[in-house]
């Protein structure tokens, strides 16, 4: 699929098994285009406080899920394939600071060009 460069795009992340967005862990999502990776936008969740996204509950399904919904208006990205620097902060008390940190790259099915 492609955009333009003026378009707001909409992102969706879900967080399976996870029914309420007390639960969400923090993460922050950084998207950029494939060769302009110093240029991003960001999507994050730190305590209680939201940045460029909102999250949704799906309680009623057999396996609960939230979705964070990543909004990217005014975003002044350059052309070119959507990608995304994801980093997950999970609680988890086996760590020694408290956190497990997942962080990945992931290349979208979006094409932004002009």
């Amino acid at each position: 699929m492609e955009r333009t460069t003026n378009s707001d795009i909409e992102v969706v992340v879900k967080f399976k098994g996870i029914s309420s967005v007390e639960d969400v862990p923090d993460f922050e999502f950084a998207f950029y285009t494939e060769m302009h990776k110093d240029e991003t936008v960001v999507c994050s969740k730190a305590g209680g406080a939201f940045v460029n996204c909102v999250v949704e509950e799906f309680p009623q399904f057999t396996l609960p899920y939230c979705q964070v919904k990543c909004m990217l208006e005014n975003h002044n990205l350059k052309p070119g394939r959507l990608c995304v620097h994801a980093h997950i902060k999970w609680t988890d008390p086996d760590y020694s600071d408290g956190v497990r940190n997942d962080r990945y790259r992931k290349k979208l099915d979006l094409i932004i060009v002009k």
